[in-house]
């Protein structure tokens, strides 16, 4: 089960930072205050799952970890692109 909440962690936080990549390439400053300080948070909660994770069992439990975190991520950077390509294609239809 926590190999699931962290892929579900990474996927919201690597969803943010592609986003706020885009945020940077398209001069939008003042989405990147708040995408920043979520991503600083999000970011902790991983590393301190991964410590323990590892402490608790060892190179198996990183390994797990590890894999979440790239499954997560990998779907969570699709999903950030999709969702600006969404947002950037409605505000110049209006």
């Amino acid at each position: 089960m926590i190999y699931l909440i962290i892929a579900a962690v990474n996927f919201v936080r690597i969803s943010a930072r592609s986003n706020q990549q885009l945020n940077v390439v398209n001069f939008r400053w003042l989405r990147i205050i708040p995408m920043s300080g979520f991503m600083s948070y999000t970011e902790m909660g991983n590393i301190a799952v991964g410590a323990v994770q590892y402490l608790h069992h060892g190179l198996l439990g990183l390994f797990l970890v590890g894999t979440a975190t790239w499954v997560g991520s990998w779907l969570g950077c699709w999903a950030g692109m999709w969702a600006h390509l969404k947002l950037e294609r409605r505000k110049r239809d209006v």
